[in-house]
């Protein structure tokens, strides 16, 4: 065995078998491999990155290695990964080099143990790095020569490679994430385009866990691997023998969680349960729809929308605008039974009232009875309206001790309730769990035999939990309203959100503007 295939193998030796051989075929032939989600995508990307940061470390490289189309929680996730397959490494180095030495400490031992500190020394040297438009071009430039691997994004790099930055000679690969987003106009495949007009020997390797975003438009899997200049298509389903015996062979427990929804959220649902059947029967009356799969079941799934587009797209034109408005509708109602659970209780409300704003005019659900219940039970969510008697009014000023100042004891009181959402009681509780093993794995005191397999399932743990948290954090940032209320601070911050939200509510009941 070369020491380049005993470095494999250690690199290597955290994966599954069909992880294993995922990236074996990868590093063979340059293409595009395209997995189902949850196989663990973030493993085969940091072993390939590693193996190349090695060579690169050994001079058996020349050239960056650069990674495209990574967003953020990604990015995240790969440094993660790296950090952990580094300690999994030298813990695995330590207790061969403890038990080679057999208890006596010699003076090879002593040099083993130095190696394997100034390998970490090194290889903490270099973690990819992310370059950023806050970078300088200069220290890109820079960074573009000592550097191993590098997260850029496209417009800086096709703007550095355009101003001879760096030259396509000078970079030994790209790895291409999210390739199902990848078109003949995007920037991704500019990218790969000027780089194969300098370098034809340098790799390509794209990845994607999203089978479902080569569904739509023609031969897509084709244009895309064209655009990335690969010839290779890696397809690896949960069904395939490797994966489906590696899975099995550790089958893991199952655990279904219910979820039970607020009475005002189940108004609601049942309210776009009723108008998305009132849209279905209407439909139902055009002549140009096979009407076999038109039911309720299939409109709460998105292949519902590609079932009418299918048959719709060949005479739209024919098509009359009252059908094509009930088509719309039905995509509409969709949404917001998709956002009911997604959004928290304001930026649902808030989404409403954009929605009624915009297409007021022409939506036909909106003067639907039913459509009443949703708004209603919306703001029900968010805050409630109190009559002004003189009972309440009392009891409202013991409690805080004097109404508010330019408003009438009599008067209608607004009073902010801010429904939390169901599901992060469940992602709560989860998160507990997790955390009470990790604790009770670094307590308990095991056999030297299984503290490395210890070691592996402690950072197993630890990167499901750092996925998961990932995932909260995405759905927190994806919108300055979409934060759950329970998870806020307890400091001012937290309550100066809090308070301006409660203004927001109070400002929309009174007319001046929406939420």
């Amino acid at each position: 065995m070369t020491p380049e295939d005993h470095r494999s193998d250690q690199v290597m030796g955290s994966l599954l078998p069909f992880q294993r051989q995922m990236v074996e075929e990868l590093i063979r032939e340059d293409g595009m491999c395209v997995m189902s989600a949850g196989m663990g995508w973030q493993k085969a990307v940091a072993v390939i990155l590693r193996l190349h940061m090695e060579r690169r470390r050994e001079a058996a490289q020349q050239g960056v290695v650069l990674v495209l189309g990574c967003a953020d929680w990604q990015r995240s996730m790969l440094h993660r990964e790296l950090a952990r397959m580094e300690t999994l490494s030298t813990d695995q180095a330590a207790i061969s080099a403890d038990s080679s030495a057999a208890g006596c400490q010699t003076a090879d031992g002593a040099n083993q143990a130095q190696s394997n500190g100034s390998n970490a020394d090194d290889m903490q040297l270099l973690m990819p790095y992310d370059v950023t438009n806050e970078v300088s071009a200069g220290s890109r430039i820079e960074l573009y020569r000592s550097k191993p691997c590098l997260f850029v994004t496209t417009r800086i790099l096709v703007v550095d490679m355009l101003n001879a930055r760096i030259q396509g000679q000078h970079i030994a690969g790209m790895v291409i994430m999210n390739a199902h987003r990848v078109t003949d106009s995007s920037g991704e495949a500019f990218a790969v385009r000027l780089f194969r007009m300098a370098n034809k020997h340098g790799f390509v390797r794209a990845f994607t866990d999203q089978p479902t975003g080569f569904a739509s438009g023609f031969n897509k899997i084709e244009k895309t691997m064209k655009a990335l200049y690969v010839r290779r298509l890696f397809l690896w389903p949960r069904y395939q023998a490797a994966v489906k015996d590696s899975l099995e062979k550790n089958e893991c427990e199952l655990v279904e969680m219910w979820l039970h929804l607020s009475p005002p959220m189940s108004a609601i649902y049942d309210a776009i349960s009723d108008l998305m059947d009132s849209c279905v029967k209407e439909l139902r009356k055009s002549n140009k729809i096979d009407t076999s799969e038109l039911t309720l079941e299939h409109g709460l799934f998105k292949s519902f929308d590609d079932i009418v587009r299918r048959q719709l797209d060949s005479v739209w034109h024919t098509v009359s605008p009252k059908t094509k408005q009930l088509v719309q509708d039905l995509r509409t109602l969709r949404a917001l039974a998709e956002y009911l659970l997604r959004f928290d209780a304001v930026t649902f409300l808030m989404y409403l009232e954009n929605l009624r704003a915009t297409e007021g005019v022409t939506s036909v659900w909106l003067f639907h009875d039913a459509a009443h219940t949703i708004f209603e039970q919306a703001k029900r969510r968010v805050y409630t309206v109190q009559s002004g008697s003189k009972v309440a009014a009392g009891k409202r000023k013991r409690a805080h001790g004097a109404t508010a100042n330019g408003a009438s004891a009599g008067g209608p009181q607004i009073e902010a309730v801010l429904e939390e959402m169901p599901k992060w009681g469940l992602v709560q509780q989860v998160l507990q769990e997790v955390q009470q093993e990790r604790l009770r794995l670094q307590t308990d005191t095991l056999p030297e035999a299984d503290s490395l397999q210890a070691s592996a399932v402690k950072q197993q743990i630890g990167s499901h939990l750092f996925a998961t948290e990932e995932l909260l954090r995405r759905w927190r940032c994806s919108s300055p309203h979409a934060r759950p209320f329970f998870c806020l601070p307890a400091a001012s911050p937290g309550q100066q959100i809090q308070g301006e939200r409660t203004r927001g509510a109070s400002r929309g009941l009174q007319g001046q503007g929406p939420l």
